[in-house]
């Protein structure tokens, strides 16, 4: 079980590739000046953002349970006693981690996006911490900085759920912080 897991939040973490390189693009876009005559229209900068902020999330959570049902069926076939319900869930509860490592670009093109290498902070951390932090031998503190290290394996007995809960805190927090930074600052400038 703890194997999938691992493969799992592997995949977690390069679904989470798509959605940051949407708001890059959004950067990209602002740099090129092609976002001030759409806010020109009849579309505010709250619509216009969240427009581009559903793509980045909804594609990359549909990625994880699209390759998420492709290892269910894989290792519910391998006779390794898993069952195909039991894998789908563990994909399905990785979704709050992805979507945080992306909720970190979205922060950093709505409030810092002079510095566009932070947008990849999510994903970079996530993949060190989640795959190599244990060969390491990090502490719980140092792990539990990737949103992948408090997904529980719902294939255990009991599952602990709080650890996602704190996740999609975060991850909403990140919107915030996004949303709050793209309505004030200047487009282009910062």
């Amino acid at each position: 079980g703890s194997f999938v897991v691992m493969i799992l939040s592997l995949v977690g973490i390069l679904a989470s590739v798509p959605g940051v390189q949407t708001m890059l693009r959004v950067r990209a876009e602002e740099v090129d000046d092609r976002v001030e005559p759409v806010l020109a229209t009849a579309v505010s900068r709250p619509k216009y953002y969240a427009s581009n902020v559903v793509i980045a999330l909804a594609g990359p959570a549909l990625f994880v349970v699209i390759a998420g049902t492709i290892v269910a069926a894989l290792a519910s076939s391998a006779d390794i006693g898993l069952s195909f319900g039991d894998v789908l869930r563990q994909s399905v509860s990785m979704i709050p981690a992805v979507l945080t490592v992306v909720a970190v670009s979205v922060a950093v093109v709505g409030a810092r996006p002079a510095v566009p290498p932070a947008a990849w902070a999510g994903v970079l951390l996530s993949f060190g911490l989640t795959l190599l932090g244990p060969s390491f031998k990090l502490p719980d503190w140092a792990l539990g900085i990737s949103p992948f290290w408090h997904v529980p394996n719902v294939m255990s007995a009991e599952p602990n759920w709080w650890g996602l809960l704190w996740v999609s805190l975060v991850a909403l927090f990140l919107l915030a912080v996004g949303f709050a930074g793209f309505r004030r600052r200047d487009l282009a400038r910062q």
